[in-house]
């Protein structure tokens, strides 16, 4: 009982669900992006199955090296909520410019998409465990991580929800970079 009483508490905390709501922004963009990435490609136009798989892993190359330039400019420049806004700002505008219908322009904007929200995931949780005391955490940190990680679910459900209300694949994307980008 003590457990859940200390939990309740932690999930009154504004900054604890702030922070959860951060995660969960960060998971649903992650997820929207992953689902809506292989169709992107396949507009491209005369690809074959393998072909689409190589485009595919561009964008987590290149968000790679940019998970760790950001690290090197946040640990340089510190302002780590600010360097990590600009990254969650990238995301959802690069996913909501890949809506736009050309191929080309949406898989360009996918790939600044990935790099915001990967370097968004690496300059995320430092900024709790500076809040946090040191007692409490790591129990902390797993709540934020398990509420966050929420957003893996709700995006495609959320998708397979859209899809009932909005015919185009482009117009759902929209609606969960929308929500995304309210939580910057």
């Amino acid at each position: 009982m003590a457990a859940v009483t200390c939990l309740l508490k932690l999930l009154k905390n504004p900054q604890i669900l702030l922070f959860c709501f951060l995660y969960f922004a960060i998971q649903l963009t992650i997820y929207a992006a992953t689902f809506w990435l292989p169709t992107i490609i396949r507009k491209m136009g005369g690809l074959t199955d393998f072909q689409v798989g190589l485009f595919n892993t561009i964008p987590w190359l290149i968000a790679m090296v940019a998970m760790y330039v950001f690290s090197m400019l946040s640990a340089r420049f510190r302002f780590q909520q600010a360097w990590m806004a600009t990254t969650l700002v990238t995301a959802a505008y690069g996913l909501f410019v890949s809506t736009t219908g050309n191929p080309v322009l949406s898989f360009v904007a996918i790939c600044f998409s990935a790099i915001g929200f990967k370097a968004a995931s690496s300059l995320f949780w430092p900024i709790p465990q500076d809040y946090l005391d040191a007692r409490v955490a790591a129990g902390v940190i797993a709540l934020i991580n398990s509420v966050g990680n929420l957003g893996g679910f709700f995006a495609p459900a959320t998708f397979g929800y859209l899809s009932g209300i909005f015919s185009s694949t482009p117009a759902r994307c929209r609606v969960v970079c929308m929500r995304s980008a309210s939580h910057c």
